[in-house]
C-alpha cells in the first residue's frame, strides 16, 4: 500500500509504502520494468525478514538497497 508519492521531479519520482515507510525511489527508465524489479526485491525482503529505509531503482540493471538500521 502507498502512503504518499512525491512527483515534483517526474524523472525521479517518490513514493512510500504506507505499512514499512520504506522510500522508493523510481528514475527515468520502464516503469514497468522497474515495478517488476521492485516487487521481486520486495518478495526478498520479506523472505529474509529485514526490512528497508530506501530501494532506488534509478540506475537500470543496478538496485540500491539501504538497510533500516534496527533500533
Amino acid at each position: 500500500e502507498v502512503a504518499e508519492i512525491n512527483v515534483v521531479k517526474p524523472a525521479n519520482l517518490v513514493f512510500y509504502t504506507a505499512k514499512e515507510k520504506t522510500e522508493i525511489r523510481l528514475g527515468n527508465f520502464p516503469l514497468r520494468r522497474q515495478l517488476e524489479s521492485l516487487k521481486v526485491i520486495w518478495v526478498d525482503l520479506r523472505e529474509k525478514m529485514s526490512e528497508a529505509e530506501y530501494i532506488d531503482l534509478r540506475f537500470g540493471e543496478k538496485m540500491v538497497v539501504k538497510p533500516r538500521e534496527k533500533k
